[in-house]
């Protein structure tokens, strides 16, 4: 076990802080879901956020941009459109309560995909956690 630091805790505040503000917007998504269709949102949402994110990457200076970094993040881009487009659908469509919770789903498929596409290894006791992980979303 690790001690806890300063420096240990400031990633621990940094998730919190993220996971408060993505439920803002999920909260956000729900109330503009009768008016606003989903596709508008989920360009809405990138389209700010290449706004915000611009002056960081200008600012970062100097950038490689390899052959493999752009196919790479071309392929990140498609999964996050597709997954985003695909969640606010959801959200706009079924009570928010459930969306979330079949969101925590997710690490379930974390663990699932690490063998296939990162090479790691996947102990017996991360299987057994996802199995009480699904069923934990099947029973809530």
């Amino acid at each position: 076990m690790t001690e806890t630091t300063p420096h240990s805790v400031r990633p621990v505040l940094a998730v919190a802080g993220a996971i408060a503000i993505l439920s803002l917007m999920d909260a956000v998504i729900k109330t503009l879901g009768p008016d606003v269709p989903a596709i508008q949102i989920l360009f809405l949402r990138y389209a700010f956020a290449c706004l915000t994110a611009a002056p960081a990457y200008l600012v970062t200076r100097p950038h490689s941009l390899s052959r493999e970094t752009l196919k790479a993040n071309l392929q990140r881009t498609v999964c996050m459109l597709v997954s985003g487009g695909l969640f606010f659908y959801a959200i706009t469509h079924m009570p928010l309560l459930e969306v979330v919770i079949l969101s925590f789903t997710a690490p379930l498929f974390m663990v699932l995909l690490a063998k296939p596409m990162l090479g790691e290894a996947i102990e017996l006791r991360a299987l057994l956690a996802v199995g009480l992980g699904l069923a934990g979303v099947v029973i809530v």
